[in-house]
């Protein structure tokens, strides 16, 4: 038979997911004379051909190095 010996308080921490962010941005294109191909311009919001934004990058390098969290 167990008998009730009080409570014990806990805390729990959870994640609510954020809102995703879409944007869309204009990247201009150039015709390059030299080489004949078309080029685009940079993107300030973004590694060059990822879709995901610098922001996203941050969160996971700061989650990684600063609070030690695995990737699992």
């Amino acid at each position: 038979m167990v008998s009730d010996v009080g409570e014990q308080e806990r805390i729990i921490e959870t994640v609510i997911p954020a809102k995703v962010q879409v944007k869309k941005i204009k990247v201009h294109r150039y015709w390059c004379p030299c080489c004949g191909k078309v080029v685009d311009a940079s993107v300030a919001d973004a590694f060059p051909n990822c879709r995901l934004g610098l922001e996203i990058y941050l969160l996971v390098a700061f989650m990684k190095f600063r609070i030690g969290m695995t990737y699992l």
